[in-house]
Parts: structure tokens; C-alpha cells; sequence
């Protein structure tokens, strides 16, 4: 979604919004935080551990 916002190069007017690109991306960005974060807090500590 957000390549095909960002990625269409020559439009303009109504079609062009990179407003909603930037908030597809950061609504990406929480989400993959929030993901990670979930993830170390539910690891168990013996696994992967060196």
C-alpha cells in the first residue's frame, strides 16, 4: 500500500496523497514495535540464549 502511494511517479491533484503514505507508513512502523516488543517480553529466556 504504501509503495503504490508513494511509487506512482507524474500524478497529481486528487490521485497524489502523500499524506496517506506517511500515515500508512507509521501506522506500519507502530505496528511492527508493537510486534517486536510483544515478542522479547513473551521469549523464553533459554531459547536463543548463548
Amino acid at each position: 500500500m504504501i509503495g503504490r502511494l508513494l511509487g506512482s511517479p507524474g500524478t497529481t491533484g486528487a490521485q497524489s496523497n502523500p499524506g496517506m503514505a506517511m500515515a500508512a507508513a507509521v501506522v506500519l512502523a507502530a505496528t511492527v514495535t508493537l510486534v517486536v516488543l510483544a515478542v522479547e517480553r513473551l521469549r523464553v529466556p533459554s531459547v536463543g540464549a548463548v
